[in-house]
């Protein structure tokens, strides 16, 4: 599956008591490209998990406490050991 996430406006994305909202989450295959994100209480792109052949270009990201995040896990695929 591949997603793709172009062309958006995101902000103002905080939540009382919960310090993890994210602006822009994947967790699997795809692109995300010329979206602006700001007011974030957490990060402004988060890729996560199965997120593999990501790609992320000409984002703008201001206002967040971490602008892009990119972790490694699996989840639903296999991993090496599996």
């Amino acid at each position: 599956m591949n997603a793709s996430l172009e062309r958006n406006v995101i902000h103002d994305i905080v939540a009382a008591m919960c310090d993890a909202m994210h602006g822009i989450y994947l967790s699997t295959n795809g692109a995300v490209s010329n979206n602006l994100v700001y007011a974030v209480s957490a990060t402004g792109i988060r890729l996560w998990r199965d997120s593999t052949r990501g790609t992320v270009v000409n984002n703008t990201l201001f206002n967040t406490d971490t602008g892009i995040s990119i972790d490694g896990d699996y989840y639903y695929a296999a991993g090496p050991s599996d």
